[in-house]
């Protein structure tokens, strides 16, 4: 079984894998893909983006599985940010400690449950064109003070799951990986591919 997933982000690639590991599919990236796939992710939702990469890849390559997701890390006390802009809070560039940077400075003065936060996940399956299953889950935690932690990509290094004490980096795949939104997420998504497409 071979999965075409729609990211060039190849630690989203790799995390992807270890979640998908017990499947035993082919996943590939579109680092491969020319001309690149470009699709303008303006939907207000982290559903309606993936959808919308799922959706005109598919339509690309119909005969492919595509698995698109779209996840970010929502602060209520910040009015939902990063949130559907997580990967580009500080620009367009999309580089994490810059990212890091601007949220921890627009949170310097919050405490206590003020530092509330989630990762939401949500995953689109797309086949002959059109959107057939949608996966969505959150993971609950807080934001830390200052990063800690040299593991894992994005807002890892800051967001601290319930229940612990240390950041996602620090904790490490094993344990990111055993609760993490994308992992919640795209075993739904698997769980569903492999009884539509694997009989």
């Amino acid at each position: 079984m071979k999965l075409l997933i729609s990211t060039y982000n190849r630690k989203k690639l790799f995390e992807i894998k270890r979640i998908l590991a017990a499947f035993h599919w082919h996943l590939i990236d579109l680092a491969g893909v020319t001309p690149r796939v470009v699709v303008e992710e303006n939907a207000p939702t982290f559903k309606g983006n993936a959808m919308l990469k799922a959706r005109a890849l598919s339509r690309r390559f119909p005969s492919q599985v595509v698995v698109a997701d779209d996840s970010g890390l929502v602060v209520p006390t910040l009015g939902g940010r990063p949130g559907i802009h997580s990967s580009r809070f500080s620009g367009e560039k999309k580089i994490d400690v810059e990212n890091i940077a601007k949220l921890l400075l627009l949170m310097r003065n919050l405490k206590g449950s003020r530092r509330r936060a989630y990762f939401c996940c949500a995953v689109a399956i797309a086949h002959k064109g059109r959107i057939i299953k949608i996966a969505e889950a959150r993971v609950y935690g807080r934001i830390a003070v200052r990063p800690q932690g040299r593991t894992g990509f994005g807002y890892d290094p800051v967001f601290i799951p319930r229940g612990y004490a240390k950041t996602f980096a620090v904790l490490g795949a094993r344990v990111k990986d055993s609760m993490s939104h994308r992992t919640k997420a795209f075993l739904q998504a698997g769980y569903f591919i492999r009884r539509r497409f694997c009989r």
